[in-house]
């Protein structure tokens, strides 16, 4: 063999055990008598451990589907109403806000309650208490309250009077700006 062969042999197998040692986890060769981490499950960003009483809560969330118009958000609401935020507490385990919402007009959907909690995520345009507002909800299984449809804030509209108008980036190609929808003709999508 050639010395110019066996250099070239010699540098692919340096290169070869150099990617087999990089690709190999070396925390996997610590102890025999090592015990692996039970896998814990987080909740929001505390550990179980944090929490007064652990509890497996699941929550429905539209967080990241949208909506391009406003005839897909009406389909897809299980509630739209008009109401005034009367006020708004931190959720127990600190990732969202609950606001308690006074029902003026239910426009789409059954609600036999003059007053709904709405949970929104906090990094999320929140509703501002005294506000009124057009809402279109999805119904959160098993809980007492409604979230927002749309990423959490495209079901938001603004209420001046018969009027709604974009009250955020997400639902503005909704609604001409300036011009806001008359009540009516959202009555007109669900009837």
């Amino acid at each position: 063999m050639s010395k110019k062969y066996l250099i070239v042999v010699a540098a692919l197998l340096a290169v070869g055990i150099l990617m087999i040692s990089a690709c190999h986890d070396n925390r996997a060769i610590q102890s025999t008598n090592e015990v692996p981490a039970p896998a814990v499950k987080m909740v929001g960003d505390q550990i179980p451990e944090e929490i007064d009483n652990p509890l497996d809560i699941e929550v429905d969330a539209c967080y990241l589907d949208g909506y391009s118009d406003m005839l897909s958000l009406a389909r897809d609401a299980y509630l739209v109403v008009t109401g005034t935020v009367l006020s708004q507490e931190d959720h127990p385990y600190g990732y969202s806000v609950i606001s308690k919402v006074r029902v003026q007009e239910v426009i789409k959907g059954v609600t036999e309650d003059n007053v709904i909690d709405i949970v929104q995520m906090k990094d999320r345009p929140l509703l501002e208490e005294g506000k009124s507002y057009a809402l279109f909800l999805g119904d959160q299984p098993d809980a007492d309250w409604y979230y927002v449809l749309g990423g959490c804030c495209q079901g938001i509209f603004d209420l001046q009077g018969e009027r709604i108008f974009a009250s955020n980036e997400g639902n503005r190609t909704f609604i001409e700006s300036g011009q806001g929808m008359e009540l009516i003709e959202l009555r007109k999508l669900f009837g």
